[in-house]
């Protein structure tokens, strides 16, 4: 029986990942670190991450290429006001505006654009704040929650997330 794989994603080692990485390393698993900042996952080819937990992202490129997303783009940023606070971007790239602006309305349910065409909303149940839109083809999602898991997004997100949104809906438009 071969020993356990698992591919780690992320751009910076934070803490929780230190100790992450440290444990399965005492216990034999092999590990393999991919920098977020330099992966492209061509979503009409299977990735070769290694380890179960890549199924699920496997479903995902799936849906994501079904529905016409020919390109993913993902960031993490953290607050300069508070480190415990990140925000995360994905713009995906799909091949008919009309696809990129369903997903959108699919992902917002009830919670209206704002004038500037950007849907922000707090999710009670993730503890998250999001802002979604679409600009032609690309579509793009915001999220900006806690780096722990033990505590819901702060206020601290409010007031970033209006410059954030704009800024990248205006960088997608002319880029």
């Amino acid at each position: 029986m071969s020993s356990p794989r698992v591919g780690v994603l992320l751009s910076r080692v934070r803490v929780e990942e230190k100790l992450l990485l440290g444990e399965l390393e005492s216990r034999g698993v092999e590990t393999k670190i991919i920098d977020d900042r330099e992966l492209v996952l061509a979503v009409e080819h299977r990735p070769e991450l290694g380890g179960e937990g890549v199924h699920r992202r496997e479903a995902l490129a799936r849906i994501l290429h079904t529905s016409g997303v020919d390109s993913i783009v993902f960031g993490d940023y953290a607050l300069d006001v508070d480190t415990h606070m990140e925000v995360r971007a994905g713009v995906f790239n799909f091949t008919a505006a009309q696809d990129a602006a369903t997903w959108v309305d699919e992902l917002r349910g009830t919670h209206q654009f704002d004038p500037t065409g950007i849907a922000t909303f707090y999710n009670d149940a993730s503890g998250e704040y999001f802002s979604l839109f679409s600009v032609g083809t690309r579509a793009a999602i915001l999220v900006c929650r806690s780096t722990s898991d033990a505590e819901a997004a702060s206020r601290a997100c409010e007031i970033p997330m209006t410059r954030i949104g704009p800024s990248w809906m205006l960088g997608l438009s002319t880029g």
